[in-house]
């Protein structure tokens, strides 16, 4: 690419700062105003592929010093600001460090907004949601042929109190058993406890291990020592590799990084928007994959693109050849709106994806805390209101599903489905509670006929599946009870699990 190729990619001409060499190129720093967010997100590319080709350079001596030996690193779940899909692709597997009650608390903000009401679990268990979308999302950064993720490791384990928190609390006898479970079941073939012996010395001397300070047995060890007996069971678990889910969500690092720099909606995060689906689908009972757009998307029934927000052509002929063989994508608001060089497209909204959706965004209004306009349609507890950020549609060979019914919207379609070759294509209009999401996964999984694992789980309660095992995870204080198929029901005492083996 010349130099005015950069230029007209970037939109240098705006606010004078137009190069005439490469050597004038820098960081994006320094700038009197906010820099250029085309400038910002080029570096950002530029600093994860550097990461990614250190990574390499060590890849590369190790594969020459040894043989047969696999070659890892330890990833931190949620962490965005590196391509992981890059930095796993080189890999034998992959491995994340899980603390539990420190990821609740740390990126709380990340995955709720300020006006969202968290669930509520039990108080020594941290947030299983947050837990269980970093064990899928690490799942995912391998995806394999035929679809689904590659089995990972749990490199670091919480195994007590730690010490980067705020808070820090205390785990009661139970609680690492029910980390250890949930990781197996979501994927894992291998937990490792951070750490052995709790330090004496430097930065983390509050931070627990196996061990006390004095050496004796701590909590994390008499764990790891009562669940010998479950080990035959374990093994037997790992021994099947995780199926692909019906359910895929799409992650695209840039995507989130080019919300990140203009949001233009103060908490309009990438990552949340997955969440509340990833939620909702946890939460009616259905395994879910979090995969890139690359992956191999044949085996889902449904897939959920979230913000596809840079309009990028590779992403767009991925969904469209998928919808056009039969499957069936869900799109979200500001899908198409940017250019992959992170410019505004000049086509109608959504960009690219307009034939796919088969729908028109005339108009976008990011709305106040407590503003809504109504909502009404053939899809049942959508309503009342949509909140936060709405699109009005209007549909060209698409069927609307719902509509605004107040406000400067009313009248305009708020979410569309259009049929595409074999399959069909859903644009949603407008940001949604969780509760809106689980209203229209629950219409889309039944119109579709996916089943769920587990009909009417409690709200603290979680399924998986791995091979003809199904695992249900109680992180409540309460006992639960739980219907499997044949009428059958198994009670769940509190921050405790069941491992049911179909016949």
């Amino acid at each position: 690419m010349c130099i005015r190729d950069s230029n007209a990619a970037w939109g240098t001409v705006f606010w004078s700062q137009t190069y005439d060499d490469w050597c004038q190129i820098e960081a994006p720093i320094l700038t009197v105003g906010s820099p250029n967010p085309s400038h910002v997100l080029d570096y950002w590319r530029f600093a994860s592929d550097a990461y990614r080709d250190y990574q390499q350079l060590q890849i590369d001596l190790l594969r020459q010093h040894t043989q047969g030996q696999w070659v890892t690193t330890n990833f931190m779940g949620n962490y965005a600001d590196l391509n992981y899909h890059d930095l796993a692709a080189p890999l034998d597997f992959v491995t994340w460090d899980s603390y539990p009650t420190g990821y609740a608390e740390r990126y709380g903000a990340v995955f709720y907004r300020s006006d969202e009401t968290r669930p509520v679990f039990a108080w020594d268990v941290g947030d299983p949601y947050i837990t269980g979308f970093c064990h899928d999302l690490t799942l995912g950064l391998k995806p394999r042929q035929g679809g689904g993720g590659t089995p990972f490791w749990v490199m670091e384990q919480q195994a007590g109190p730690i010490n980067w928190g705020a808070v820090n609390p205390g785990i009661r006898p139970g609680t690492v058993r029910l980390w250890t479970w949930h990781a197996l079941a979501a994927g894992a073939d291998a937990v490792i406890y951070f750490r052995w012996r709790a330090c004496l010395y430097g930065h983390e001397v509050h931070h627990s291990g196996l061990l006390k300070h004095d050496g004796t047995p701590d909590l994390g060890y008499e764990e790891v020592q009562r669940m010998a007996a479950e080990a035959e069971t374990m093994a037997a678990v790992a021994a099947h590799p995780p199926e692909p889910a019906p359910i895929a969500l799409l992650l695209d690092y840039e995507d989130g990084w080019a919300l990140q720099i203009q949001p233009h909606r103060r908490e309009f995060g990438y990552l949340h928007q997955l969440f509340v689906f990833y939620r909702a689908l946890r939460r009616l009972g259905f395994p879910v994959d979090i995969v890139p757009y690359h992956a191999d998307l044949t085996p889902y029934r449904l897939v959920i693109a979230g913000s596809a927000y840079l309009g990028k052509p590779t992403q767009r002929e991925a969904l469209a050849r998928y919808v056009h063989d039969g499957g069936n994508v869900l799109l979200g608001v500001r899908a198409g709106f940017k250019t992959p060089t992170n410019t505004v497209t000049d086509a109608p909204l959504p960009g690219i994806w307009r034939p796919l959706v088969g729908a028109t965004v005339t108009a976008w209004h990011a709305l106040p805390d407590g503003v809504g306009y109504g909502l009404e349609g053939t899809v049942a507890d959508l309503g009342p209101e949509a909140t936060f950020w709405t699109e009005a549609l209007a549909p060209d060979t698409a069927q609307a599903l719902a509509h605004y019914t107040t406000g400067p919207f009313a009248g305009k379609a708020a979410l569309t489905d259009n049929g595409y070759g074999a399959g069909h294509a859903f644009y949603l209009g407008f940001y949604p509670r969780v509760e809106q999401a689980t209203a229209l996964l629950r219409y889309l999984t039944a119109r579709l006929d996916i089943p769920p694992l587990v009909h009417g789980l409690p709200p603290d309660v979680l399924a998986y599946r791995r091979g003809p095992y199904r695992i249900l995870l109680n992180f409540g204080e309460e006992a639960r009870e739980v219907e499997l198929e044949g009428a059958q029901r198994v009670i769940l005492a509190s921050r405790d699990l069941v491992v049911h083996r179909r016949s």
